[in-house]
Order: structure tokens, then sequence, then C-alpha cells
């Protein structure tokens, strides 16, 4: 009888015990490395041969143009003298990704809503020294940034250009790129670019980089950055002065029910969101977060007192930080004030659950 009660009493305390020893939690479970995360990414490669730079391109549209002219390296003075170029207005740099180019569907469209809003706008056309695997591109940013640095430093003349009138955005590698090229700019000259916007920075080979080797705001007068992988194709670091982590930032609603937006669906989302920021300026509004852990939970909700920012070329820049920001599962994406309420944001999460 002794030994039956002993039984029924270490049985309730293995129950119990296991009941209550196996709560989740990061030191238990640990943090994600993000894709290609153990990948080696070499730190140097070989210089760029001197008779390639005639591939490196700038692929320029005046604010008053439908034409378009492209100047490679060696046509600085030439592009100085653009018969199309309207110093006076801001100018737009758009830096595509890994492989991207000025052909492709994301600078066009992206170059006319700029042209719309009255800037000038230039593509740069570096793919002609990323026909190599992606770690080696990532290398080879820096050397192509400090061409196009000089290239933007030797422009930088009275009645030519302004570099408080100047913009970059970068998607995915070319966040990176725009970074260096900046960075270039600065030892250069002294100045600040005006703004850089990134859309979801490429993590491979940048996420564990300091400030000196990837996308920082101290590149520029103002950083502003939209994350929509952080844990994939991305990186999680809030590194600039205003961050947007879209739906939390680690993956993002596919728009075609019963197909999941899986990394590179959710990597391109920050492009096709920044698109529609620019139809829809002022629809797109994050709340402010403690920290990219909250964002990540949509836990920023009952902060007080609960501060706003809007995504686009509207960001208020006295507001920095890290917003989370809701939105809808189809485009144009955007919720408008209702993305500052939690009832909004779960309405959003059940639509979803429906077609999972």
């Amino acid at each position: 009888m002794d030994f039956l009660k002993c039984f029924r009493l270490l049985l309730i305390v293995a129950i119990f015990g296991m009941s209550t020893a196996m709560y989740s939690s990061k030191v238990l479970e640990g943090y994600p490395a993000g894709f290609m995360g153990l990948v080696d990414c070499p730190n140097e490669t070989a210089p760029i041969p001197t008779q390639d730079l005639k591939h490196l391109f700038m692929i320029v549209r005046g604010a008053n143009s439908t034409k378009k002219i492209s100047y490679n390296y060696n046509q600085t003075s030439l592009l100085a003298k653009d018969p199309y170029m309207d110093w006076s207005r801001k100018t737009i740099v758009y830096v595509a990704g890994y492989t991207g180019n000025p052909r492709m569907i994301d600078a066009t469209a992206l170059e006319a809503h700029y042209i719309k809003l009255g800037y000038n706008v230039w593509c740069l056309d570096e793919n002609f020294f990323y026909m190599t695997k992606y770690t080696n591109a990532a290398v080879l940013v820096r050397q192509i940034a400090s061409y196009i640095g000089k290239m933007l430093a030797d422009l930088t003349q009275p009645g030519l250009l302004d570099p408080a009138k100047l913009e970059m955005i970068g998607l995915s590698l070319g966040a990176h790129v725009m970074s260096f090229i900046a960075k270039n700019y600065h030892q250069r000259t002294g100045k600040k670019i005006g703004r850089l916007t990134g859309l979801d920075p490429s993590g491979p080979c940048f996420r564990n980089a300091g400030p000196a080797d990837r996308l920082d705001d101290s590149d520029a007068d103002f950083v502003d950055v939209v994350m929509t992988n952080i844990d994939g194709n991305g990186m999680a670091a809030p590194v600039g002065h205003v961050n947007f982590y879209v739906n939390g930032g680690e993956f993002q609603v596919g728009d075609i029910p019963f197909i999941p937006c899986g990394n590179i669906c959710s990597h391109m989302k920050a492009y096709i969101y920044w698109l529609s920021a620019l139809e829809n300026p002022g629809g797109f509004i994050g709340v402010k977060c403690d920290s990219v852990q909250q964002a990540r939970f949509r836990g920023c909700y009952d902060n007080v007192p609960q501060v706003a920012n809007i995504m686009g070329l509207k960001t208020v820049r006295s507001k920095p930080g890290i917003y989370y920001l809701s939105t809808k599962h189809s485009f144009p994406y955007y919720l408008g004030k209702k993305g500052l309420k939690e009832k909004t944001d779960k309405m959003m999460r059940q639509h979803v659950l429906h077609y999972t």
C-alpha cells in the first residue's frame, strides 16, 4: 500500500513537472540566423578593371522630358550638360537589387511615379558587374559605389547638383549600394545626401555588419527603411531614422487566396508598398513601438502616448524610431487611420486565416 502511495505521488510530481518545464522563450528557442545567415561572404574582391567602367551607367531623365539618356562613368562631364536636366528640381536616384537593371518594370514604374511628382529621375545600371554569385556581388558594391560617389561629387557644383535636393532609393542589395555611395560622397565633399530610402535592405552578408559596412542612419540627413522580410532576404536591425516593420516585418500576406507569400514575395512587397505609398500619400500610417520585438508581435497599440508616422514621402522626420504598420491583403494595401486601431489589425489577420 505504501508503495502504491509513493508511486502515485511520484507520478503527480512528474506530470506537474512536465507541464511547467517547457514554457516557450527565446532563451530556449534561440533567434533566427536569417536566410544565408551562415554563409561566408568574401572580405574583398579583385579591383574593377578601368576599361570596364564604360559599363557602369547612369540612365538620366530630366523632370520635363520624355527622353532618357545613358551616361557611363567616363561621361560625367556630358551628364553635367544634359539638355533635359532641371537642376532646380529634386533628383531621385534608383538603385535596384541584385541582377536588377533600369529596363525592368520596377525601375520603369518608379520612374513614372517620380516624374509625375516633378523629380529628375536617374537609374543606376551596374548589372554588368553582377554577373556573378550574390556573395561576390555583395562585396563588389563597395567599388561600384566609390565610382558613383565620385560622379555625384564631380557634379556638385553651383547651378548643378545640390545634395539637399538629392534623394536615393535602394531595393534589397541596392539599399547598401546607395549607402556606400552616400558614404563615399560624404568623404569627398563633406556634405550629406538629403534622403536615403531603403526597401527591405538585403540581409545576407550585411545583417551582422556594423554601420560602416551597411546602410545606416548616419549616411544621409534622413534615412527611412521599409522592412518586410527581416529573417529571410532582409535584415531586422532598425538602421534608419524611421523604420517601418510592415505586418511585423517577417512575412507579408499573399494577394491570392490559399497562396502564401514566402521569402521572395515578402521581400519584394517593400517595393510594392512604396509604389502604393507614392500613389496614396498619407495612406500608410504606422504606430510607434518600443522595440523590434514588440513590432514583430504587433504589440505596439497600447503604448502611451500613441505616436504615429506616415510611410512615404510625407514621413515626419521629427518622429524617429520603430513603427509597426498594418496593411490590407490586397492592393492598394493601405488602411489609413484605421491602421492605428488594434481591432482593425486583428480583423486583417482574421481575414487572412480564412484563406489558410
